[in-house]
Parts: structure tokens; C-alpha cells; sequence
């Protein structure tokens, strides 16, 4: 079903996680938990690093034992207009055991700034990162990428950065992977919902930011995941996005993992034997 044939009151609901989850205040408080517990035992840290001049533009490194380790972006969801890095420090952990070193980024949030801004901001920290490798340690020749809801989206939007354009000394392609998770990669059905409200769109601002409008600037391999008891809408346009963004030739996939919903598939997704960790294998 298109989603032009949906009431408003069922978009709504189906894109409304929080209501579908009722106990998701209690992932949000162990994920708070343990991203503090994180940060106080992680091996290495840079916290706080600032990448650009806004207040929230700033992000955590988390670092292995190892030297010199490839470099992973993490970008957090909140239907850009809640949360940040603090909430997520916790992913970090199984990607540094497994030898990576993970960036946790934050943005700045709507209604205070605009969705140009925020994919403007998250292509400002991709290309900080890449940057500035030697000086943090890292080795940001390449960076994969993991994002949830609408981090998920913020991802996308990175593999479709031609980077060049950002800093002639980048590289057009540096993304060596990227897993996708519950992503949205078409706006426009949420500008007649209430989580548009706080962010703003117009139609055409939710198009020339939805990655299923434009073309894929990356050969690496993408994995977008849901989540297998998630709304039809996110299936929907895990679907639609992967066949057209396969149909221009990206080395795109999708998947379901079994037993999760919105908020339970982000820790799946960075378990081990997780899709997370088994792309930084096949990226290094």
C-alpha cells in the first residue's frame, strides 16, 4: 500500500514508536546505565570533542587497546528532536573489544535547527573524522557507518555525500560500509504527522532530504535492518528503499531481525554475530 492511502491518524500510529513500545522508557534508562558505565571504564576516550561551532556539534571517541584502528560512526535517533551521543556511549563497547575504534555523535536538534542543518552537521562530523585521523589516533582512511531511526536516515544520507565536494582533499568515496537500522529514508510521510511538528518540513524540504530520492555515492556494502515486529510503514521503506537504491547498482541488502521491535533491535544489531560487528570484519 502506498502511503498517500493511509489516514493521517494511521501514519501517526505507525510511526509513532514510543506507542507501539510501551515499555521503551526502560530501554532509554538502561541504555543510559550503561553508556555511563561505559565511559567510566572505556580503555581510551576523547569526549566532547568538538566539530564544529555549535554547541551540539560535538562527539566521543571511544578507542581500543589497539593502535591505529579503523574508524566507526555511530549516529543516534530521537526523530531529530531528542536524545544524544551520552545515550549511546554503550555501542561503543563491543566495536572497541572488537579492535575499532567508534565515534558517538550528537547534532543539534529541531526545532532549533532545520533538517538541512542537522544533514549539514552530520556530513561536518564525517568529514572532521576523516580529517583528522593522525591527530586522533585512528585510522579514518575509510569509516563505516551504523545509525538508528533517525540516525538511520542522518547514515543514508552519508552514502549519498560525495565527500569531494565537502573538502577536495577527501576521498568521494571513504565509507567502507554501512548497517542501517530501522531507518527512515523517505520523509515525506511524516510532514502531516505530529512528529512533524517540532521539525518543520515542507514537502520539499522532506524530498531533497529523503535518500530515496537520490542516487547512492558509495560501492561499499549496505545493510539495512528492522527490527521484525516494527509498523508496516518501517518495513515498508526498508523495502522500497533498498529496490531503488539496488536498481541504480548499490550493493545494498535488507533484513529482519527476528523478535525485535524499534528500540530491542538496536542491541541486536551490535551483539555478537550481530551485523554490526560483522561488517567491520569484512570492511577491515
Amino acid at each position: 500500500m502506498n502511503w498517500r492511502d493511509l489516514p493521517v491518524e494511521e501514519l501517526a500510529r505507525q510511526y509513532n514508536n514510543r506507542g507501539l513500545v510501551p515499555d521503551h522508557g526502560d530501554f532509554f534508562a538502561t541504555w543510559a546505565d550503561w553508556s555511563e558505565d561505559y565511559r567510566s571504564r572505556a580503555p581510551a576516550k576523547l569526549l566532547d570533542v568538538a566539530y564544529g561551532p555549535g554547541e551540539a556539534e560535538k562527539l566521543d571517541l571511544f578507542l581500543p587497546r589497539v593502535g591505529n584502528a579503523p574508524l566507526h560512526l555511530f549516529i543516534h535517533g530521537g526523530y531529530w528532536q531528542s536524545m544524544g551521543r551520552k545515550d549511546f556511549s554503550f555501542v561503543a563497547e563491543s566495536v572497541n573489544d572488537h579492535g575499532a575504534a567508534v565515534a558517538v555523535m550528537s547534532y543539534g536538534l529541531c526545532p532549533t535547527v532545520t533538517m538541512d542543518e542537522i544533514v549539514a552537521q552530520v556530513r561536518a562530523c564525517a568529514a572532521f573524522l576523516l580529517g583528522h585521523g593522525r591527530v586522533l589516533g585512528i585510522d579514518a582512511s575509510r569509516i563505516s557507518i551504523s545509525g538508528h531511526s533517525a540516525g538511520g536516515h542522518l547514515g543514508a544520507m552519508l552514502c549519498a555525500t560525495d565527500f569531494s565536494t565537502l573538502d577536495s582533499d577527501l576521498p568521494n568515496n571513504p565509507v567502507s560500509g554501512a548497517v542501517l537500522i530501522s531507518g527512515l529514508y523517505d520523509l515525506q510521510p511524516l510532514v502531516p504527522t505530529p512528529i512533524n511538528d517540532k521539525v518543520g518540513m515542507d514537502m520539499e524540504t522532506a524530498e531533497r532530504n529523503s535518500p530515496v530520492h537520490l542516487p547512492p555515492r558509495t560501492r561499499a556494502p549496505i545493510l539495512c535492518v528492522t527490527g521484525s515486529d516494527e509498523s508496516p510503514e518501517f518495513h515498508r521503506q526498508m523495502r522500497e528503499f533498498t529496490g531503488r537504491w539496488a536498481g541504480t547498482g548499490a550493493h545494498i541488502t535488507a533484513t529482519a531481525i527476528p523478535a525485535t521491535h524499534h528500540f530491542s533491535v538496536v542491541e541486536a544489531a551490535f551483539e555478537v554475530g550481530g551485523p554490526i560487528l560483522a561488517m567491520i570484519d569484512s570492511a577491515s
